[in-house]
């Protein structure tokens, strides 16, 4: 797996993984975002979750 790596990371995909990681919001919320992620940016769920455990 291509685990990706930003230098400074897009607003939008902070935003989305901030998203994924608050667990005030369901399960709704969080698919949205993974679905934002991949086409926004290219981000599979497993490169996004990737990113949520760097944080």
């Amino acid at each position: 797996m291509n685990e990706p790596r930003f230098i400074v990371p897009p607003q939008g995909v902070l935003d989305m993984l901030e998203l994924i990681r608050n667990d005030d919001f369901n399960q709704r919320v969080k698919n949205l975002a993974y679905q934002r992620l991949e086409q926004n940016y290219g981000l599979d769920k497993a490169q996004a979750d990737a990113l949520v455990q760097q944080k």
